[in-house]
């Protein structure tokens, strides 16, 4: 079985979202520990702030990153779904051989316009 990555490109879109997210979790935590970790032996006030003020800025950005692509990708599927649907939708029409008549159409017997007084609305 052949798994072609665009033939979904919407869920492609939104698994890697989530992806990104929980990438960011991973490594602005792993970020903040090394820190941590680095600046135990200078340990200061100032240092461990810095610390959280880096660790929160990794996960809102990652966390407003991932909301663009899987926002993106959900974008895609709703279109998607909605070429379906008018695709569906006119193919049902067409099926059911519904010709022109003279009232819709006004060049369903002849090449020219036809008016007729009806036609012109009252003001």
């Amino acid at each position: 079985m052949e798994v072609k990555m665009l033939d979904n490109i919407g869920k492609t879109l939104k698994s890697l979202g989530k992806f990104l997210w929980v990438l960011g979790i991973v490594s602005a935590g792993i970020g903040v520990l090394v820190m941590f970790i680095l600046l135990a032996d200078d340990y200061t006030k100032v240092m461990w702030w810095i610390g959280i003020v880096v660790g929160a800025g990794g996960l809102l950005s990652c966390w407003i990153t991932a909301f663009f692509v899987y926002g993106f990708g959900e974008l895609i599927d709703k279109q998607t779904e909605i070429a379906e649907n008018t695709a569906t939708i006119a193919e049902n029409t067409a099926t059911k051989g519904k010709q022109p008549t003279e009232k819709n159409n006004y060049y369903a017997n002849s090449q020219e316009q036809q008016f007729d007084s009806d036609d012109i609305p009252n003001i």
